[in-house]
């Protein structure tokens, strides 16, 4: 994974001018974003994946300007968009905010995943890292990320069964809308976590005793947030 994300980088680099489509842009940035979550699943340690990092932001500092010169879109055309690429996106904010990234890395991220409105739990979560960040009124991939809405601004007594609530259904009712949700049948399977818990029970420090054995919480990464 990554030597093919490093090898469509320098292709582009060499060859992207001539090409119409530029097709190693988006892989040259989210091959990077698959690489931290085949890593984790793996069991990559930490440390291992904190080097990681530079590289990949040095790769969408590369990557993010001139796909926004091709992409088809005309408006929200970053290559982590939030909107067409939802969950890559939240997988890296996620990683980015386990790892203890400093707040212009993630704001270096941020730029990369598109403006801002467009999806109101993302808008929320980063909303904790730019506290200015404007928010979208509703969440766009599926009305049952509003468990996660509604555990941010519940009293905290409430939020581990909301986000038990929500981890129970998130595979069908979301994990559906990615496209993977046969991933288990590929060479490489990087698991089917769910970032956008992880980074709400990180930012809002809720206990996570009653759902950390559900297979799609991927605990080690808060253990880890939470231990640094």
């Amino acid at each position: 994974m990554l030597g093919y994300t490093r090898f469509s980088l320098s292709e582009d680099r060499a060859h992207g001018h001539t090409h119409v489509q530029r097709v190693y842009l988006a892989q040259g940035a989210q091959g990077f974003v698959f690489f931290l979550e085949l890593a984790y699943e793996g069991g990559l340690g930490f440390g291992e994946m904190q080097k990681i990092v530079p590289e990949m932001l040095e790769a969408i500092a590369y990557c993010d300007p001139q796909y926004q010169q091709w992409a088809y879109l005309e408006q929200h055309n970053h290559v982590l968009d939030v909107t067409p690429f939802y969950f890559p996106a939240f997988a890296a904010l996620a990683m980015f905010i386990a790892l203890h990234r400093s707040q212009a890395e993630l704001l270096e991220l941020l730029v990369a995943t598109g403006a801002a409105g467009q999806d109101q739990l993302f808008d929320r979560v980063a909303q904790r890292i730019n506290a200015r960040r404007a928010i979208g009124t509703r969440n766009k991939i599926s009305l049952h990320y509003d468990l996660l809405v509604t555990a941010m601004d519940a009293a905290p007594v409430r939020r581990p069964d909301l986000l038990s609530r929500f981890l129970e259904l998130w595979y069908r009712k979301i994990f559906i809308h990615s496209g993977l949700q046969n991933a288990h049948r590929s060479e490489t399977y990087f698991g089917y976590s769910s970032y956008e818990a992880a980074a709400v029970v990180m930012l809002w420090d809720i206990d996570d005793s009653i759902f950390r054995a559900h297979p799609c919480y991927p605990d080690a990464l808060v253990d880890y947030y939470r231990a640094s």
